[in-house]
């Protein structure tokens, strides 16, 4: 049988995907030369990925984050994006049934209130869990 290689992933344009290089999830807006605009599921800034750093995303994973996203943007509170973030990662992470994370989420929640939302990175709203 004659080897063959597989070809790679090519997401479409308003497909949810994760971006491995910032630990992040998006929607394919456009595709450029060598690279692929994203933009956060809630709206924002959109960023530049390159494809090897682009991966597919469940259906039901991607259904997840975006029901979690919307429910989090429906409840009308004044909030900071960082915050947001967090809790549509708590809601994935108890719909995957991983508590250590949905823990580690509640600690970061809390120690954000506690330091009064200080200034958020550019790039990810803030911190790294990994």
């Amino acid at each position: 049988m004659p080897h063959t290689t597989p070809s790679p992933y090519v997401p479409e344009i308003g497909e949810t995907v994760l971006d491995v290089a910032r630990d992040r999830v998006g929607e394919i807006m456009a595709k450029g030369n060598e690279k692929y605009a994203l933009r956060p599921l809630g709206g924002g800034r959109e960023w530049d990925v390159a494809p090897s750093d682009i991966r597919p995303l469940s259906r039901e994973t991607a259904l997840s984050i975006r029901v979690a996203e919307a429910n989090v943007r429906s409840t009308g509170r004044v909030s900071c994006r960082y915050c947001d973030r967090l809790r549509v990662e708590k809601v994935v992470a108890w719909r995957e049934l991983d508590r250590e994370q949905v823990f580690r989420i509640d600690e970061e929640l809390e120690e954000h209130a506690r330091t009064g939302h200080p200034p958020l990175r550019a790039e990810g709203f803030g911190p790294s869990r990994r």
